[in-house]
C-alpha cells in the first residue's frame, strides 16, 4: 500500500563567520567556528563555494581543526543552516579576497578589475584571453603590493516582516527561508506476522540550488533511514523506573536490508539569501517519514495509529479488530 506526506521547513538564520587567508603558493586556509557534525558542508559545499569564486581547485583549500577562539561566532551545526548561512559568509569573504587579487594584477593584464575572470587557477583578461596570470603569480604580486590576502565576513539571514508579539521571548523570532518537501512510500504488510516492509521510497525536496548533489542525496538517504527506524523500530520504554531497552541487543534499529533505495528528486528554486541560491537540506527529510509509513500502513489495515513505533503487535491488533 502507499502513503504520502508533505512538510514545510524553515532554515535557522543564526549568523556564520568565515575568515580566508591565501599564502604565496596560492593555497587558501578557511577558518570558521562552524563544524561538519556528520553532514559535511565544510569538507564539500563551503569549499566548493570558495573555489568557485576564486577559480581554484577545492583541493587548494584547507580547513584547519576547529578552534572557536580563533574564529568569529557561528550559530552551530543545527537548523540546516551551515551551507546556506556560513556558506554565504564564505562567498562574501571569497569575493573580498578575489578583489584583492584582481586589484594587484589588473594593470599588468591591461584590464579593469571588472574585466577579469577567475577560472582554472588563473586570472584572465576577458577581452584579451591571452593576457593571463596564475593564481600563484597573482598572490605573490598582491603581497608585493601590500595586500593582506586575508578576508573575513559574517552573514545572518535578513529578517522578514513579522508581528513581534507573535514570537515574544524567542531566541530566534523569525525563520525566513522556507523549504518544501513531499515524500511517497510503498509498504507491504504481512497479515500473518504483522511485519511491515518498506519497498519503495521517493523524496521530492526543494533545495534552492544544489551545490553538491551527491551530498544532498546522502543527507536525504540518511534521514529516510532514521525516519524508518523512528516509525517502525526504535522505542525506549520505562518499566518501574528502568529502561526496558538497555542495550543495542534490545533496542531495535533498521538494518541495511530494511532500507529501500531512496529515489530523490531535487527542485531548484534559488534563494536570494543563500550562496548561489542554496538552501538548507539536512534535517527536514527525516520529518515526514513516519507520517508516510503510518499512512501506508493505515491504507493497508484500514485503521490509523496514535503512537510510534508501529510494531508488528500493533499491526496484528489492528487487523484483529477489523476482522469479520
Amino acid at each position: 500500500e502507499v502513503g504520502i506526506a508533505a512538510v514545510t521547513w524553515c532554515v535557522n538564520p543564526s549568523p556564520g563567520h568565515v575568515k580566508l587567508r591565501m599564502n604565496a603558493s596560492g593555497r587558501v586556509e578557511l577558518v570558521t567556528g562552524a563544524n561538519d557534525n556528520g553532514s559535511g558542508p565544510l569538507a564539500t559545499a563551503i569549499r566548493q563555494i570558495v573555489a568557485e569564486v576564486l577559480g581554484i581547485s577545492v583541493f587548494s583549500i584547507d580547513v584547519p581543526a576547529l578552534d572557536t577562539a580563533a574564529s568569529g561566532y557561528d550559530g552551530g551545526s543545527q537548523g540546516s543552516r551551515t551551507t546556506q548561512v556560513t556558506g554565504e559568509a564564505a562567498r562574501c569573504a571569497a569575493l573580498e579576497l578575489r578583489s584583492q587579487l584582481a586589484r594587484a594584477v589588473a594593470s599588468q593584464l591591461g584590464a579593469s578589475v571588472e574585466q577579469l575572470t577567475f577560472s582554472e587557477n588563473q586570472i584572465v583578461n576577458a577581452e584579451q584571453p591571452l593576457k593571463r596570470v596564475t593564481i600563484i603569480e597573482a598572490a605573490r604580486q598582491a603581497r608585493v603590493c601590500g595586500a593582506s590576502l586575508t578576508a573575513e565576513a559574517t552573514f545572518a539571514t535578513p529578517p522578514v516582516a513579522c508581528t513581534p508579539v507573535s514570537a515574544s521571548g524567542l531566541l530566534i523570532p523569525f525563520f525566513p527561508t522556507p523549504t518544501y518537501h513531499v515524500h511517497f512510500g510503498e509498504v507491504d504488510v504481512d497479515p500473518v506476522t504483522g511485519n511491515v516492509y518498506v519497498r519503495r521510497y521517493v523524496v521530492c525536496q526543494e533545495v534552492g540550488r544544489a551545490i553538491n548533489p551527491r551530498e544532498i542525496y546522502g543527507q536525504i538517504q540518511g534521514a529516510v533511514a532514521q525516519g524508518i527506524g523512528y516509525a517502525l523500530y526504535e522505542s525506549l520504554r520505562l518499566r518501574e523506573g528502568h529502561y526496558v531497552e538497555q542495550s543495542l541487543e534490545a533496542y531495535r534499529m533498521p538494518l541495511a536490508l530494511d532500507i529501500p533505495r531512496v529515489e530523490v528528486i531535487t527542485l531548484e528554486h534559488p534563494a536570494m539569501d543563500g550562496p548561489f541560491g542554496a538552501k538548507g537540506v539536512g534535517e527536514p527529510p527525516i520529518i515526514p517519514v513516519p507520517a508516510v509509513i503510518l499512512n501506508a500502513i493505515a491504507d493497508a489495515v484500514g485503521e490509523s495509529f496514535e503512537r510510534l513505533p508501529i510494531t508488528p503487535q500493533d499491526v496484528l491488533a489492528a487487523l484483529y479488530r477489523r476482522a469479520p
